[in-house]
């Protein structure tokens, strides 16, 4: 019986250690090996099309076309990811030319979009996955990355969401690291 109770006791200080030593949103959750350089795998990737005509399609036909124009603008295709984590900076950059860097505590920051939004941004760890989300007077977009246990497969799951949109816009771009 004591060694149940001995066993219990050490097994709950090593979780409380474990607590107390790594708060959520510490840099431990970070996964260092989430910074590079990708490449986007079209083959393994959901199409922006499929995902926005799947929701433009529930909607009337005489802004159908309209919906659709306005959300391939504002979600231009991505075809390079490139990853750089600094302390509690994130600077993440698509297509060689559009890079934002955010702290990743969530502290907002002022941020206009290629078609011109202008919105806020913010940038959080939650466990290995990286959240970034661009919110506007629109709607907000939430962008996920994730590695796959290897660490050569990056995962963007998207989610737009807008009180305009009958659903969200749901789709996934994979990556594979570069080197």
């Amino acid at each position: 019986m004591k060694t149940v109770i001995r066993s219990t006791v050490v097994a709950l200080a090593i979780m409380l250690v474990t607590a107390v030593g790594n708060p959520p949103g510490r840099a431990m959750a970070q996964a260092p090996n989430l910074a590079g350089n990708y490449t986007l795998d079209a083959g393994a990737s959901q199409s922006i099309s499929a995902a926005v005509d799947k929701v433009a399609d529930q909607m009337s036909f005489l802004i159908r076309g309209i919906v659709k124009d306005r959300l391939m603008k504002a979600n231009p295709p991505v075809n390079t990811v490139a990853i750089v984590l600094a302390g509690n900076d994130a600077t993440i950059t698509w297509n060689g030319s559009m890079t934002v860097k955010t702290t990743t505590d969530g502290t907002p920051v002022d941020w206009t979009a290629p078609d011109g939004e202008k919105g806020k941004l913010s940038t959080v760890w939650a466990g290995p996955v990286l959240k970034r989300t661009l919110t506007s007077g629109n709607g907000e977009r939430a962008n996920a990355y994730s590695l796959d246990p290897s660490g050569k497969v990056l995962t963007l799951e998207v989610t737009i969401s807008s009180s305009q949109l009958p659903a969200p816009v749901n789709y996934k771009l994979v990556f594979r690291r570069n080197g």
